[in-house]
């Protein structure tokens, strides 16, 4: 069959590729079915756009790609399809879908969605399609028959993600990703290494997309993944990311003496959590050619880390962020402003705590109450969601949530002011800039360009606090 996947048109900036829909792209292709994508966010490409690469292209199935604050965009994309190309089958997946199925089958006039894990689930729909079969056979998928929505069993996660072909990164215009700042070597490219979280903080909906479950590809099967992308595009800058890199120090182990036995100069970075690292393992992921660890710090106030769930120690960020600058790593925190129970002062103390930190980089997210978490559940009855745009959803627009003592305004004004106190300091200019030009290779010019990003970030910031 002749499938169109389709990653919505956005605002946010591209950075990396749609791993999701390359992914099912190449288990389809391995089954000799013809496949295109669109990445219409990289290609600026608006629903007009769409469909003309539709009738160009001329699908017998389409993929919708479904991401929360992409949710307006699927939506429309969807029912213009629809409309244009009668006869055309649409299928949705993707995290917003798995976690409001019926509501999303209802509402975005798609003919089916998939739920959760996608690759065998969109395989054995097509063939069940194209068959004429029985529908209701088919694992982790919804429909509407006879106005009667039908959703099927929950598809078993896969157990053994070598057995999943590497992502068709061919199909895109892969060297077109170049918006990454944090890199050491262009072109780059992402890399997923394991599905699933054994954690549960309640801001996130990993545990109902992939279970709670952690499932690792072997270290072998990813660093083939690495060199293969080293020998059809040259790349050897990598990002890794999964939401728990180090949750097991021996897998991670093997990937850094795998990553060494190529002898190519790989570069990367990962997202780690603070609870999961010690010294002799950053020491050997530094010598494999890691020379980023970002860590989700969330907060600085020990109340506030207990309601998430995140279940760190504020002692522990200190130690893993000291220990990561002593063997010279760049470092990065997350932070997010607006969870329940925040309040001015544990703002401050988040700030405090930044500010002692002192990373490279720092990003303060705007606490976004994802449909499917915890967090999504006690917001709701608690009566602190302000705004149900799901376009607003995005951690960067609006605060769509209040919390008992901060309307979403508050939050608003908090995330930039933290923002703006932690990029204005002179500290940041001294420490994070000038002696850090001292101990890093300048000879390689994305090191001197993420320098002057850090100062253009210094200046913008210190100009916002001047003018205020």
């Amino acid at each position: 069959m002749r499938v169109l996947l389709i990653f919505p048109p956005g605002e946010s900036f591209v950075r990396y590729p749609p791993l999701g829909l390359c992914y099912i792209a190449s288990i389809l292709e391995r089954e000799n079915h013809d496949v295109k994508i669109i990445d219409a966010s990289l290609e600026h490409k608006n629903v007009e756009d769409i469909l003309k690469e539709v009738n160009k292209f001329n699908p017998e199935v389409v993929g919708l790609n479904t991401l929360t604050n992409f949710y307006h965009s699927c939506k429309e994309i969807s029912l213009n399809v629809k409309k244009n190309f009668p006869d055309l089958t649409v299928i949705a997946g993707g995290p917003h879908v798995s976690v409001l199925p019926q509501q999303t089958l209802k509402d975005m006039g798609v003919d089916y969605i998939v739920v959760g894990e996608g690759e065998l689930t969109i395989l054995e729909l097509l063939k069940t399609i194209e068959k004429g079969s029985d529908l209701s056979k088919v694992n982790g998928i919804g429909y509407i028959e006879n106005d009667k929505i039908i959703m099927t069993s929950q598809r078993e996660f896969l157990q053994n993600l070598d057995e999943i072909p590497f992502p068709a990164r061919h199909l895109l215009k892969i060297k077109k990703y170049n918006r990454a700042t944090i890199v050491r070597q262009k072109p780059y490219t992402t890399i997923l290494s394991s599905r699933g979280c054994p954690f549960d903080c309640s801001f996130c909906c990993n545990a109902v997309l992939w279970g709670r479950k952690y499932r690792l590809r072997s270290p072998k099967n990813v660093v083939e993944e690495m060199e293969e992308v080293h020998s059809k595009f040259n790349i050897k800058e990598i990002y890794f990311p999964d939401d728990l890199f180090t949750g097991n120090r021996k897998w991670v182990t093997e990937v850094c003496n795998e990553i060494m036995k190529t002898k190519i100069d790989f570069t990367w970075r990962c997202l780690c959590r603070v609870d999961t690292v010690n010294e002799k393992l950053l020491q050997l992921m530094n010598k494999s050619g890691c020379h980023t660890l970002e860590f989700g710090v969330e907060s600085g106030d020990e109340q506030i880390i207990k309601n998430i769930n995140k279940k760190i120690k504020i002692n522990q960020v200190i130690n893993a962020f000291s220990m990561a600058k002593k063997i010279g790593f760049d470092t990065r925190a997350f932070f997010m402003i607006g969870n329940i129970g925040e309040t001015e002062k544990s703002i401050n103390r988040t700030m405090s705590l930044a500010k002692r930190l002192n990373p490279d980089y720092l990003s303060y997210s705007i606490a976004t109450p994802l449909p499917g978490t915890k967090f999504f559940k006690e917001a709701r009855e608690k009566k602190l969601i302000v705004n149900d745009d799901w376009e607003n959803y995005d951690y960067t627009k609006e605060a769509v949530s209040k919390t008992e003592a901060l309307s979403s305004e508050d939050i608003k004004y908090w995330q930039n002011t933290a923002t703006m106190n932690f990029f204005a300091r002179r500290e940041y200019l001294s420490e994070n800039i000038l002696r850090r030009s001292l101990s890093v290779p300048l000879h390689n010019r994305y090191v001197l360009l993420n320098l002057l990003n850090k100062f253009r970030l210094y200046t913008t910031y210190r100009i916002q606090k001047i003018i205020k």
